[in-house]
């Protein structure tokens, strides 16, 4: 499976009724625009492990259209923001996010008022986040607000 460059870097949907999660979320809630309020990475079985790429000044946004058709632009500081295009379906509580490029990963979804959490569901053998040499396997978790 190849990771999507924009989530690696970033390590790098809007209210609904009930509690968030489980069948009434749709892409009719998640359609809109959304801004990153939070992206880091963590470890799995460590948590508090963790590289916070929104803390290093990573920020950005993703459309949804109520298909499922989605751009999703990050940008760095003094960096050129960069864009990726895809679409995203949801089973019950799962959020499947598929990139141009053959990018594909699945992450929990919970919405709560105007805030949306992805948790990457497959961890990643992607970076040594407590410099010890060793890598560690790890998830992408993201935050998102309703704008």
């Amino acid at each position: 499976m190849r990771r999507n460059p924009l989530l690696v870097v970033l390590a790098l949907l809007a209210s609904c009724g009930g509690d968030g999660t489980g069948p009434d979320l749709s892409l009719a809630t998640l359609s809109g625009r959304w801004a990153l309020s939070g992206a880091e990475l963590q470890e799995v079985g460590n948590p508090a492990n963790s590289f916070s790429f929104y803390d290093a000044g990573i920020r950005g946004a993703i459309v949804i259209e109520g298909g499922g058709r989605f751009i999703f632009e990050v940008r760095a500081p003094g960096e050129t923001p960069d864009s990726t295009i895809g679409s995203v379906a949801i089973g019950h509580d799962t959020l499947f996010y598929d990139a141009e490029g053959g990018y594909h990963s699945e992450f929990r979804l919970s919405l709560a008022g105007a805030t949306m959490h992805w948790v990457e569901l497959e961890p990643q053998e992607a970076a040594d986040l407590d410099g010890d040499g060793t890598v560690e396997d790890v998830i992408t978790v993201l935050d998102w607000r309703k704008q």
